[in-house]
């Protein structure tokens, strides 16, 4: 009670600052197309935005640049463990939002919102 760890709000910024914020807003300009690569293992998951104005795409930019540039001078604060936290309270913030969109209507905004905490978990070293 009373304690918040500020990475995970930053996080929680992030969340609706990245494209992420696009499947709540407005589902259906999520595109996901999973692929197996050519004689490789395992799958490749690409995520985009389809008919987002350039005007929006640069605000959304802009919002993030923001935060980012918050979240940077937090860095200090938490040293060699940052990236790791940073990444962990996104990916977290995404997968959140990916269990609360329901029905057959939200599936690929879904899978838009967990490709986008797979790649924040892909980055943990």
């Amino acid at each position: 009670m009373g304690f918040s760890q500020p990475l995970y709000d930053i996080g929680k910024l992030l969340h609706w600052a990245e494209p992420v914020g696009w499947a709540q807003a407005q589902p259906g300009r999520c595109l996901v197309e999973w692929n197996s690569p050519r004689g490789g293992a395992g799958w490749r998951i690409d995520a985009r935005t389809k008919g987002v104005s350039a005007a929006a795409e640069r605000r959304r930019e802009f919002a993030e640049a923001q935060v980012r540039q918050f979240a940077e001078a937090q860095r200090a604060t938490y040293g060699s463990d940052f990236d790791s936290m940073l990444a962990i309270a996104t990916a977290s913030a995404h997968a959140g939002l990916a269990a609360a969109l329901k029905g057959d209507e939200k599936r690929t905004a879904r899978r838009f919102a967990f490709a986008h905490a797979l790649k924040h978990l892909a980055m943990l070293s």
